[in-house]
């Protein structure tokens, strides 16, 4: 899935600037999210095979998340871990620009 930033799926321009996550990043976060004692569900519930609209409401909660994911453990022993460790760094600065324009993000599925 890529993240744009917009308020819909009308709004963006598929050609600008976007952070593309990897679904097995995602999987990986759904399941470890018993290892962890924060929760992650506003990542892992993301469909990342639909388009979907994430409201400023949700924004800071998912800076919240990326950034306890990155503080924890759970990337520790992941061969991936610095891709995504980049991918969620990048999704953080993004939700970060989104709020200072007081819009949206949109994922947009595979």
């Amino acid at each position: 899935m890529n993240f744009y930033i917009g308020n819909s799926v009308k709004d963006i321009n598929l050609n600008n600037k976007n952070i593309e996550f990897s679904d097995e990043l995602i999987e990986y976060i759904y399941n470890s999210r018993d290892k962890v004692l924060f929760d992650m569900s506003k990542l892992y519930d993301i469909d990342p095979y639909d388009d979907v609209v994430i409201l400023a409401d949700d924004i800071q909660l998912i800076i919240n998340t990326c950034k306890s994911i990155l503080v924890s453990t759970i990337l520790k022993d992941v061969r991936e871990s610095e891709i995504w460790t980049i991918m969620l760094n990048e999704l953080i600065n993004m939700a970060q620009q989104a709020l200072s324009m007081e819009t949206g993000i949109v994922s947009i599925g595979d």
